[in-house]
């Protein structure tokens, strides 16, 4: 409904201009009731994260990425980004295989990706290859 998506573009726009909690509340509103288990997910996810709250923000990366979603074309970046963000904070805590998990997954998705988002993929692939090593190796 026209309401709820209302509640989604004011937290959109909260977040960009730096009003984190405004964000999040507008946020959750968008959430509750939302048939669509990922439209609000990603955002929460990102504003978790400008507000320091890592925890929370990996849970709805997590739930982003682990929903069954119908809608490809919103979720495509999302779900792209949350893999990486995902990936890093698995390599952050030394959790190098959820980390492998995370980067492969992104690979897969965008192993085909237009020269334009290859940046993503260049970055997955380097952590990849960084959790790939030998614990206490730097080649």
């Amino acid at each position: 409904d026209a309401e709820l998506w209302e509640q989604g573009d004011t937290g959109v726009i909260d977040l960009a201009e730096g009003r984190v909690d405004s964000a999040l509340a507008a946020l959750w509103r968008f959430d509750d009731g939302n048939p669509c288990a990922t439209c609000a997910a990603a955002w929460l996810a990102r504003a978790y994260e400008a507000a320091g709250r890592t925890d929370s923000a990996r849970a709805m990366y997590a739930r982003l990425v682990e929903s069954p979603s119908d809608a490809i074309w919103y979720d495509a970046g999302h779900l792209a980004h949350g893999y990486l963000r995902l990936g890093q904070m698995a390599e952050e805590a030394g959790d190098r295989a959820k980390a492998a998990d995370y980067y492969n997954r992104l690979l897969k998705l965008w192993a085909e990706a237009d020269p334009r988002l290859q940046d993503w993929v260049d970055e997955a692939r380097r952590g990849l290859e960084r959790v790939s090593r030998e614990p206490g190796t730097n080649r």
